[in-house]
């Protein structure tokens, strides 16, 4: 199961020096925005599955690295469905709010493990 987990998690991975290139190369295009957008969607979607399955399987606060994922989900997606909406409207912006997720998840994932290595 762990294997068929981190190749979902994987392949999205794969294709972002593609989607990044068509959007790169076709910045103002809708079809490119999106592409980007949805692909750099299914690596956070692959990450969130994967953490999940590990959390349950380490046996070592599950419980809190569960709520962890979910909490940095239902964020990321908060966040998104407005990045869909703009892309379409405006396709520039897809980098935009991709880098702000990114960010988003960075700073997140470092604030939640200083809190979390103080217990």
């Amino acid at each position: 199961m762990a294997l068929w987990l981190n190749n979902i998690a994987l392949f999205p991975i794969t294709l972002l020096p593609f989607t990044t290139i068509y959007h790169g190369t076709f910045p103002h295009a809708r079809q490119a925005a999106l592409l980007y957008l949805l692909n750099y969607g299914f690596v956070m979607l692959g990450l969130f599955l994967f953490n999940q399955f590990i959390s349950f399987r380490m046996g070592k606060r599950p419980l809190e690295l569960s709520r962890f994922n979910h909490i940095r989900l239902y964020l990321t997606i908060i966040c998104y469905i407005p990045a869909l909406v703009f892309a379409f409207f405006l396709p520039w912006t897809a980098t935009f709010t991709t880098l702000f997720i990114t960010i988003f998840w960075a700073v997140y994932t470092i604030i939640s493990q200083g809190a979390s290595s103080s217990f």
